[in-house]
């Protein structure tokens, strides 16, 4: 079973993945790697490692990256595209012998790229979906509860500045200061600023469970 099988058994863009992996074995006999990575006459080993470590990375931040995508994106299909997008570019990446500090931040980034870019192609996608993002809060939550807080969630989010609504939702999707300043190329010290701003606004609309989340 190749990466594409792995990661997109039902999925027709399985093939672009398919299509980076055979590119890769190709690609494999003349890129310079680190020290340690491999021994030079066994670039099939290093595929699997990379494939292997792909995959896992996958299982681990897939639901996360998701959700949070689904939200910014607000269609099921350009979060998917995106999903794609970010692994097929790690493992290429990882492929040309780079090395992630931070997977989970990188393929946040190259998500909320691909979905910027998608957004500037499309000017009528809203670039948050309030609903989705309040959702995030509590699963465990009935219906009608969940429904009034995802209201008063999205009249607060609704008063965010773009960078602050940004930050919340990278935060709600589970990511530290750090990570987020990573994503957003901006310094940990802003986005605790940022934060701080949009959960004051928040905390204005009485959104505890918002607060709560962040």
């Amino acid at each position: 079973m190749g990466l594409a099988d792995k990661l997109f058994p039902n999925d027709v863009a399985a093939d672009d993945i398919a299509t980076a992996s055979e590119r890769a074995r190709q690609l494999l006999g003349h890129v310079s790697l680190p020290l340690g990575e491999r021994r030079a006459d066994d670039p099939a080993a290093l595929l699997a490692q990379i494939e292997a470590e792909v995959t896992e990375l996958f299982r681990e931040h897939v639901a996360t990256l998701f959700r949070y995508a689904a939200a910014v994106a607000r269609d099921r299909a350009v979060a998917q595209d995106g999903i794609q997008e970010a692994f097929l570019r790690y493992f290429t990446t990882r492929v040309r012998g780079q090395r992630m500090e931070n997977p989970r931040a990188w393929l946040f980034r190259v998500l909320r790229n691909y979905i910027l870019d998608r957004h500037r192609q499309n000017r009528s996608m809203a670039l948050v979906d309030l609903e989705a993002v309040g959702h995030l809060t509590d699963h465990r939550q009935d219906v009608e509860e969940r429904y009034e807080k995802g209201e008063a969630l999205r009249r607060a989010l609704s008063s965010l500045s773009r960078r602050e609504q940004e930050c919340v939702q990278l935060r709600l999707a589970g990511l530290d200061y750090g990570e987020i300043a990573l994503v957003l190329r901006i310094r940990p010290g802003t986005v605790g600023a940022l934060l701080a701003r949009g959960l004051k606004k928040i905390r204005k609309n009485d959104m505890s469970p918002g607060r709560q989340a962040c």
